[in-house]
């Protein structure tokens, strides 16, 4: 009978593959292996001073930051984070943060206390009905084992959409957004601060610049995805 019911879920709600359409095998969630190994890897937690920590250079001390993949317009990674961001995709985002946390898995960049989400401002995330960065914690959190501190990190403005900005306008609009509470939580501290994507870095700029804030913290970056 089990074997019938899930014949019969699998026809009236196909699992297949949301990138390429093929069917699901057990043990694929959403995206087919043949798919997830074609995916862009950057690698960049293997390279010290990698291209998305040369954007931090003169203006936040980060330790380390990576991204998972590299993100083009009209690519498979700008699929899955369309499928978390404006799909109510959810588990995507668990997803990503899950494939985000074996990559770094033992290195450098997972060396930390704590996951830090990027907020989005209560109005947003209100409209959205969840923080896609808290989501991709929780998934990490999953590997690294890892607590998430969500909270500590307060988005005090809503911002503009960056998409239609440049580089300039993205750094001009990401000024003074984040505040932090609770500050002797996080005293002392290593810390790993995540998002879902990287253009110019104002965001995780903004970020760390309030993060720094709490003595003796230390700061490494991850996302899920680094705009080319």
């Amino acid at each position: 009978m089990k074997k019938l019911f899930d014949s019969l879920v699998r026809l009236l709600y196909p699992h297949v593959c949301l990138l390429c359409g093929a069917d699901l095998v057990e043990g694929e969630e959403q995206v087919c292996l043949v798919c997830r190994s074609d995916l862009p890897y950057t690698r960049m937690h293997l390279e010290p001073d990698n291209r998305l920590e040369q954007l931090f250079w003169g203006q936040v001390p980060i330790q380390r930051a990576t991204a998972l993949f590299y993100f083009e317009k009209g690519g498979m990674v700008q699929k899955l984070l369309h499928q978390l961001k404006y799909k109510d995709n959810r588990e995507m985002g668990v997803l990503l943060g899950r494939c985000l946390g074996e990559e770094i898995a033992g290195s450098p960049v997972a060396e930390a206390d704590c996951i830090v989400p990027v907020p989005l401002h209560p109005r947003r995330q209100k409209l959205r009905g969840y923080n896609q960065s808290r989501l991709i914690a929780d998934g990490m959190a999953e590997v690294l084992h890892l607590p998430v501190a969500d909270g500590v990190l307060k988005r005090v403005r809503a911002n503009e959409t960056q998409t239609h900005k440049n580089a300039f306008e993205r750094w001009r609009n990401s000024e003074s957004l984040f505040a932090v509470g609770e500050r002797e939580s996080l005293a002392g501290r290593r810390v790993l601060l995540v998002d879902d994507v990287v253009t110019t870095g104002a965001t995780f700029t903004a970020s760390a610049k309030a993060l720094l804030q709490i003595p003796n913290i230390q700061i490494n970056c991850a996302s899920v995805a680094m705009a080319i």
